[in-house]
């Protein structure tokens, strides 16, 4: 099941889509998806590592960024970045159960 929100990464509004598709995680913390036009110095490159997809296993590049913000509480994501049709950002599935930084 899928939906739309709004989060804030640095203080800039993007328009999310929650998958409930996307179970990925590095080290125990979830990898959300960012658009392209997004890649700046504030995401730093760290690591590769391999998802499971529904097309099968890919290797994707996963940087350390900013904590995102949704209905104002803070939450420790890695980022991959890809090419992402009328979203910004495609968040992970557990995005709402995961620890809350500020809660």
């Amino acid at each position: 099941n899928n939906s739309e929100l709004t989060v804030k990464i640095n203080n800039k509004k993007l328009i999310a889509l929650y998958d409930s598709g996307n179970a990925s995680y590095y080290s125990d913390t979830p990898i959300v998806y960012l658009d392209y036009k997004y890649k700046n110095d504030n995401y730093v490159f760290f690591t590769k590592t391999t998802v499971d997809t529904i097309g099968g296993s890919v290797d994707i590049y996963i940087y350390n960024g900013p904590n995102i913000y949704i209905n104002n509480k803070e939450y420790k994501v890695y980022y991959a970045f890809s090419n992402i049709n009328n979203y910004d950002i495609i968040l992970h599935k557990d995005i709402g159960g995961i620890k809350c930084l500020n809660c």
